[in-house]
């Protein structure tokens, strides 16, 4: 036992030794892809406060947007907006010291102010992604627009073909720009902040950004929430044999149903390198996951709590790469090997409080009602497997 240790020792050294610089080069680059994104989001934040105060200054109390839906009957001190086909509808303009403003409906205006609210909070894929916690792209628009009296259903594709388009050109903030190309289907959608940048719920980079706008053929469209909605029109659909994309990632193939796969990488960054910010809490003490495997955790926890009179216990959730290591050396015929743990990818716990236990009432209760909620003990981890780990959990996604 004491060679068996002390050859996982050497391996978790090696490991540790061969690995310390790419792991310290990646490190370095989530950091400063952190901080370069929230300094475009604090300067966004900062511009369109400036822009709201702005308004307020000049005494111009932004009109709701139905009146603003005819450009020939705008309210006093107010003018047409040029647009590419003539007067745009659902927007206008005033003049302040000489200087043209632009003047967007108050539901526009809030919506736009919520969503930069949102600046910094986590990119869910599925579940929960309207928020507060997180949010998915489409998710978002529907969060913030129909907060702001502007009501928004479904996802991408179903916000565009009943959103009232108009041209790319004439694009203004608020409006919603979906995000393709074509053969991908419509995979994506930001709200529009000026010629250059909009604000999404992006995969790749695993929040709410400021983030440019698409071009080319990846643009599918933009549509005007402040006009209300149209007959679903039809919209790009992904091509058969083509990646799933979704809001501006990958999206993995769901596990079959009834296996017990984890969902695997997401999010662009390397194993127990995630950034703080793309993690939410589970409610018991600090562990984190994935924002979507968090919120379902925490509603099995609540479950849980229904039949037992109390929370589920957890000892591990996300482990870093240093933790990985770390455990490896310690733990060596437990622990996986470093860089491979679906801790570090914020997608299993570790549990205690008699689930740690094969056969007790609180391992019977999960291996009963778990699954419902997108966790499962995996197969390697029972009785017979030759690995028997009771406690330990993995989301595999519902």
């Amino acid at each position: 036992m004491d060679s068996r240790n002390g050859d996982a020792t050497n391996r978790a050294d090696a490991i540790s030794s061969e690995l310390r610089g790419p792991i310290e080069d990646a490190n370095a680059a989530v950091v400063e892809q952190q901080r370069a994104q929230r300094d475009r989001n604090s300067q966004t934040a900062s511009n369109w406060k400036a822009y709201t105060d702005r308004l307020a200054a000049a005494g111009i109390k932004p009109p709701s947007a139905a009146a603003l839906a005819d450009p020939a009957k705008l309210p006093a001190g107010l003018r047409p907006l040029a647009g590419s086909g003539g007067p745009q509808a659902g927007v206008a303009e005033s003049s302040v010291d000489g200087q043209r403003i632009l003047v967007l409906p108050e539901e526009t205006i809030d919506a736009v102010t919520a969503g930069i609210g949102a600046l910094g909070k986590p990119y869910v894929p599925k579940d929960g992604g309207e928020g507060p916690v997180a949010y998915s792209c489409d998710g978002l628009v529907r969060s913030v627009f129909s907060g702001a009296g502007l009501p928004l259903s479904g996802s991408a594709g179903e916000q565009l073909a009943a959103g009232k388009p108009v041209p790319l050109a004439d694009a203004q903030p608020g409006d919603l720009v979906f995000i393709g190309p074509a053969k991908y289907g419509v995979q994506s959608v930001g709200v529009v902040l000026d010629s250059r940048t909009m604000l999404a719920a992006d995969a790749r980079l695993a929040g709410v950004v400021v983030a440019d706008m698409p071009a080319g053929d990846s643009v599918l469209g933009v549509v005007r929430p402040a006009l209300g909605t149209r007959e679903p029109a039809p919209v790009p659909q992904r091509a058969s044999g083509e990646l799933t994309w979704r809001c501006g990632g990958v999206e993995l193939p769901p596990a079959a149903p009834g296996t017990d796969q984890a969902a695997g990488a997401w999010g662009g960054f390397p194993n127990g390198l995630i950034p703080a910010g793309a993690l939410c809490p589970i409610g018991i003490g600090s562990h984190v996951l994935r924002c979507d495997a968090a919120q379902t955790f925490a509603a099995l926890s609540e479950a849980f709590a229904g039949t037992f009179r109390r929370p589920l216990c957890v000892t591990d959730s996300y482990r870093t790469f240093a933790g990985q290591v770390d455990l490896y050396r310690r733990k060596p015929s437990l622990a996986a090997v470093p860089g491979t743990s679906n801790h570090g990818w914020g997608l299993a716990v570790d549990m205690c409080g008699g689930v740690q236990s094969f056969g007790t009432p609180e391992y019977g209760w999960l291996a009963a009602n778990a699954r419902s909620y997108g966790w499962v003990n995996p197969g390697w981890a029972q009785p017979g497997r030759g690995r028997e780990e009771p406690w330990h959990w993995e989301f595999v996604g519902r």
